[in-house]
Order: C-alpha cells, then structure tokens, then sequence
C-alpha cells in the first residue's frame, strides 16, 4: 500500500506535465534546486501559475466543474433541478478525490515550494527575487486556504517534497490555525514584495492583487475563528481590514459604473482587461482558451425565494411578501440589483439571440412549452427567478467572456464587515463602502441610526439561531454581502465562518403560483407546488424530506477513504468517521 501511496503522490507533485508549453520552452531537465534563475526564466515559470484559478471553466460550466457563477447551487441562494447533496447534507465520505488529493492542486503546490527553494541561486537582485519569490506565495497562501476552507487541519509542508520524504508523505496533518498563521506570513510578504505593476493589467498578480487576497481570506479565517470559538480572531480581522484599507486609499480602484445596468453590465464584458473595478480577472480567448458556458442560458437552476426575499425595498424598507402572487409586482421598486441579477421585465422578459426561434420569454419554469414545443432545459429555471448575471444573448456562440475573480466591490464589503466585527464601523465607513455600492444602483443609503431588526418570522437567524442573531448593523452588512455577491461563489463560505450552518435546512422553494393569481400561468405539467402555492422544486423527495445539516460534522469535509487508507495518520474529521 505505501508503495501505490508513493507512486499516487509522486504523480500529484509531478512539477509539469510533459506536454506544456512551458516545458517546449524550458527543458525540465535543465530545472533543478541549482538553476540559476533569471528574470525571464521567472517570468515564464510564474505564468504557469494561473492555469488553476477557476472562472467559467472550460466546458458547459455546470455539474461537477461548476462555472463560479453556478456554486451558489451549494448554499440557499440556488436551486438546481437535481438537488446538491452538500446544500442537503446528504453527502458522504468519498472514496477517493473529495477536493483532497486533486492532482492539479498538489502540483501547483509543488511548483510554488520548488521555486522557493531555488530562487536563493538566482543571479537577479533582492527585488527582483523577492518580486517572483511574492509571486509564489501568493499562490501558496491561496492553495493553502482553499484546503484549510475545506478540511480544517491539512498535511503541510514548505518544500519540493521527494520520494525520500515520508515523514511528510505519511505523516499526520497540521493543525489549521497553524496553517493560517503560516498563509499570513506568505500573504504579508507577497504584499511587500511583489511589484505594484500595471493595475490596469489585471490579468497579472500585482500588489493590490495580493492586498485583496489577504482581505478576502483573513476576513474569512478572523470571522470562523470568531465564532467557531479559536483563538487569534481579532488579528486577523484587523488585517482584513487594514488590507482592505490600503486598497481604498490608494485611489486605483472605483465601482464599474458605465451603462443603464452597471451592475450587470459588469459581469457580462467580453473583455474585461483593464476594468478599473477588476482588480483580478480570467482570460479567456476564441481558439486558444475558451469556453462553452454562454450556450447554457443561466437555466437549469434558479434562485431561491429566501435569497429573492433577502433585496430590500428601493426605499431600504424590508420585504414582506405582500406581492408574492404577481411576479411583476413583487419584483418592482426593490433594490435595483434584483431586477439586474434575474431576467424580467415590467413588460416580460424576453431572451434575444442568433437561433431559431429568435426569442423565448422568460421566467420559464422547468417543463415549460413554447408555441406547443417543448424547451431544452437550459433555457428553464428551477424556481421562477432566472439568473442573468454573466449572460448575454448577444455572445450566444462566444466563448471568450472574461471572468471577474476579485473586484474592488468585494474589498468594500470587506472593510465594512471587518470594521462592524471590531466595533469600529460608523456611518462614515458605511458611506464608504455599502452606500456606494448602493449609489452604484440607485438605492437607498444606509442610515446607521435609523436601522430596525427584521420581524422575526421572516428573518433566518431568529428562526434557527436566535441565540447568537448578531446586531442589527453587522446583520445588514451580512445582508448587503449576500446581495452584492449574489450567485458568485460566495455563500457557502460565509454560512460557514459565521456558524450558521443549519440555514441551508429551509425548504427549498421558489415563485408563489397560487391558483387564481396572475403566477397562475406559469405552471407547467411538471411543476411541483407546496401547500402555501410556492414552486418545491424537491418536494417528497429527499433533497426535502432529509435535508439536514449536522453542525458536529458539516462544517468541515470527511477524508477520502482511499487517501485515509494509504496514510492512516491523516485521520478523519469530525463527524465522519
């Protein structure tokens, strides 16, 4: 078993694959611990880095390799037509792969340690070393926090590991904390050395490239600290927040503001290179890197009525389902950003594009016909609300729409959590932050003095967390995050640093289509409808029935059994033994 173990993890740290184009202009013979590297030879080997950040993928964007805008599909904000079993709990211990021993993942681990290790021989200067040597723990810090995100403590280690090694290939894993600690220190070295660059060029790691890293993930590890009961919570939320400060008073960032729709149009740029609120983006190009993810109409999913009900009136009021019968009238004088993240339109909402027929209308629930003939089914929504952000009929056949991975918006968000978390947050940072990202779409300020708690019978932290509902600010910057970051990979990372795991046990549901009201045509033959005349997706089935979430185990993932079996001092996590 240890021999197959060794091969399996030789394989995983294998530095490249033979057949990239790095090594046609590299010969991996020539790399070793002794390489003297130049410039050039830095730079090349930093490209191959940003192979692994995920965008739109590079197939349909759906299923297993989800496209970013369809994770969601994990958390309460989404409903797929088949349900995920994470969202449900009914997941289980994998037998191998799991997100743990992903072959891609440990090679690029690999590449940023062998690099570490041999960038002392360079003959280049400190900057220039430091700069590249920045590079590369920006990747190890964003490598290490993905794992610790997902399975708590992680087998860790800082050098090209070699077969020689089994006290690392088969020892027991790192405490999480420890790991963090150790991601901190890559991510304040990365924001020290690495060069400020051409921000513009934000297809390239940069200074405020790392700065936005560190904000998102010590936001994350200071508020699951927080409330997971760790220690050292307090640092790491002031560095978030310190992050993110330098970010704003740089002056190198402001919000997308061009055209009627600012919000959506943002996210539905072919090019995005050089968009001053993408601080970070994917690439992609016809022929060379592309994908097929436009084909897919944003169908086949929906978002939930809980997430629909969760945008404020225009006024800043809350919502409270007065309108639930007439789709027209429960979407109208809301926050701006709902009618610029699902398709309607006072008159109908309509697709538009290059095929026949030209136009389908649109909400179309799953089982929907038009003109008598049935519709594939990613032109359907699972619950009413059909996703448009990040489509546009107009690029039907395009298969080079950039990918926004940072944005200045999420860095606003950022500070004004970090700062609330720290009891620091006054009406001058919310007019800094969440009221200009309501400016951005004509709502209504935030007024620090005049915010009401939600009534209760319509609030999710009353009804599964009363005990710990937080303060009325920070539960509305919590709002505002899940409005903003709506359908972008955001949710179920924050459920889970801020404990509220159990969330993700509501009924699933979406558009309320009782009979005799106005939503009343939208039913198809399939359509399933719960007892109050809202669309259940997963009625009497056990994406309903056994939704559950098991707070002693959920928040973390279980081992694969395989990686367990070939190293026993992995251990199992909580819960899943």
């Amino acid at each position: 078993m240890k021999l197959k173990y060794i091969s399996l993890v030789l394989a995983c740290l294998t530095l490249m694959a033979c057949n990239d184009e790095f090594l046609e202009q590299v010969p991996q013979d020539e790399l070793s611990l002794a390489t003297p590297w130049t410039q050039n030879l830095m730079e090349q080997y930093s490209n191959e880095y940003y192979k692994v950040v995920k965008g739109h993928t590079t197939g349909w964007g759906f299923g297993k390799a989800k496209s970013y805008i369809y994770e969601d599909e994990q958390s309460d904000n989404m409903a797929r037509a088949s349900v995920d079993l994470v969202a449900a709990g009914l997941h289980s211990v994998p037998d191998k792969d799991g997100g743990w021993g992903q072959t891609s993942d440990w090679e690029q681990l690999r590449r940023c340690n062998f690099f570490l290790e041999g960038v002392v021989n360079s003959p280049e200067s400190d900057t220039i070393k430091n700069h590249y040597a920045g590079l590369a723990k920006f990747w190890r810090a964003w490598f290490y926090f993905k794992k610790v995100k997902r399975f708590g403590d992680v087998t860790f280690f800082t050098k090209a590991v070699t077969i020689a090694d089994e006290a690392i290939l088969f020892g027991p894993r790192t405490p999480r904390n420890d790991v963090m600690d150790s991601v901190l220190v890559d991510l304040n070295f990365a924001c020290r050395y690495i060069h400020n660059g051409n921000v513009r060029a934000n297809d390239y790691i940069n200074r405020y490239t790392a700065l936005a890293l560190k904000a998102r993930i010590c936001l994350h590890e200071g508020t699951f600290r927080k409330y997971h009961g760790l220690e050292g919570s307090d640092l790491y939320l002031k560095e978030a927040r310190d992050a993110a400060f330098e970010i704003m008073e740089s002056g190198k960032y402001n919000l997308y503001r061009a055209g009627d729709e600012p919000y959506n149009d943002l996210f539905k740029q072919e090019d995005m290179l050089g968009i001053e609120e993408l601080i970070f983006i994917k690439r992609y190009q016809t022929g060379v890197h592309g994908h097929s993810r436009l084909r897919y109409r944003n169908g086949d999913t929906g978002l939930t009525k809980d997430m629909v009900d969760d945008y404020l009136n225009a006024d800043g009021s809350f919502y409270d389902g007065s309108k639930d019968d007439d789709i027209a009238q429960e979407l109208a004088d809301r926050d701006p950003r709902l009618l610029q993240t699902i398709y309607w339109k006072p008159d109908g909402g309509v697709w538009t594009y290059s095929e026949t027929p030209a136009t389908w209308p649109v909400p179309l629930l799953s089982g929907a016909k038009f003109d008598g003939k049935a519709i594939q089914k990613w032109n359907l929504t699972t619950t009413g609300y059909h996703l448009s952000l990040s489509f546009d009929a107009t690029y039907f056949n395009a298969s080079n729409m950039d990918a926004p991975i940072l944005r200045y918006a999420e860095v606003l968000l950022v500070y004004a959590e970090a700062c609330a978390e720290l009891g620091e947050c006054t009406q001058d940072v919310v007019d800094r932050t969440i009221n200009q990202l309501r400016d951005r779409v004509g709502m209504a300020d935030m007024n620090v003095a005049g915010l009401i708690a939600e009534p209760a019978d319509r609030n999710d932290y009353a009804r599964y967390y009363p005990e710990k509902r937080p303060e009325v600010l920070l539960e509305e910057i919590r709002r505002e995050r899940r409005v903003e970051l709506a359908c972008q990979g955001f949710r179920y990372d924050d459920l889970m640093r801020w404990k509220v795991g159990k969330f993700m046990t509501k009924p699933v549901r979406g558009m309320r289509v009782s009979a005799g009201t106005p939503n009343e045509a939208y039913i198809t033959a399939i359509t399933k409808v719960d007892a109050n005349g809202f669309v259940a997706p997963y009625l009497n089935t056990e994406g309903e029935t056994s939704r559950n979430f098991d707070e002693n185990k959920h928040y973390l993932f279980p081992i694969p059994l395989e990686s367990k079996s070939e190293n026993p001092a992995l251990g199992q996590n909580p819960g899943w033994e």
